[in-house]
Parts: C-alpha cells; structure tokens; sequence
C-alpha cells in the first residue's frame, strides 16, 4: 500500500529507496512494476511514490490488477518473440498464501539473471 498505518513504509516504498541508495552502481534504466489489485490502494501508493525525490533513470508503473492477468500476457508476448527480460528481481506480496500461479512463475524463472521472492505470510495460513 505504500505506506501502513503506522507509517512503516511498504515494500514498494523500500524498494525505490534501496535501490537509489545505490545508485552509484546502476547506469542503465531500472524498471519497477507496483501491481496492485485495489484502486485505493494504488492511489495511496502513487501518492507515496510522487513524494519521494526518485533518479531520472528509474522508469515506475503502478498497475492495477491481479499479478497473474499483468505479468503473464508480458511474458507470454516475450517468449513468443525471444525476448529476454533484463535482469529481474521480482517479489511477488500477495498478501495471503493463495493465487500465485506457478506457471507464471516458471515463465518468469525462464528469463536469465530471474530471481523470485514470494513473501507468504505466517499468520492467513495458521
């Protein structure tokens, strides 16, 4: 969502920020991919990501809607044509353990220099 209730900065907020404090080793164009399945909550992280004093070359796309039905079509439109992605970290928040398809997944898996992190949290499945 940007940022919690209590002000804690949320995993999008991070990333931006880890990723300027680095700047110094990135010389290519960065990409983010905020997907967000709620409109309000994606405005509330726009809002957030507006505020912050963000390098030139980091290029960011709020999207609404659900990982699968965003990141697929792109993925199934590169392989059809050989396209690699870049270098990619992609960490999939669900919040919740359900609706990761794991054949989305292994098409991201397929790109070199893919890394996945899928944050599952403890207390939905308990």
């Amino acid at each position: 969502p940007g940022r919690y209730e209590e002000g804690e900065p949320g995993s999008p907020l991070i990333a931006l920020e880890t990723a300027a404090r680095h700047l110094h080793r990135i010389t290519e164009a960065v990409e983010f991919w905020f997907i967000e399945r709620d409109e309000e909550r994606l405005a509330h992280l726009v809002r957030e990501i507006e505020a912050l004093n963000l390098p030139k070359n980091f290029e960011i796309s709020p999207l609404l809607g659900e990982f699968d039905a965003v990141v697929r079509p792109k993925l199934e439109a590169a392989a059809r044509t050989g396209e690699q992605f870049g270098p990619t970290f992609a960490f999939i928040d669900p919040f919740g353990f359900s609706k990761i398809p794991m054949t989305t997944v292994k098409l991201l898996l397929k790109n070199r220099s893919c890394e996945i992190f899928v944050n599952i949290m403890v207390e939905p499945i308990n």
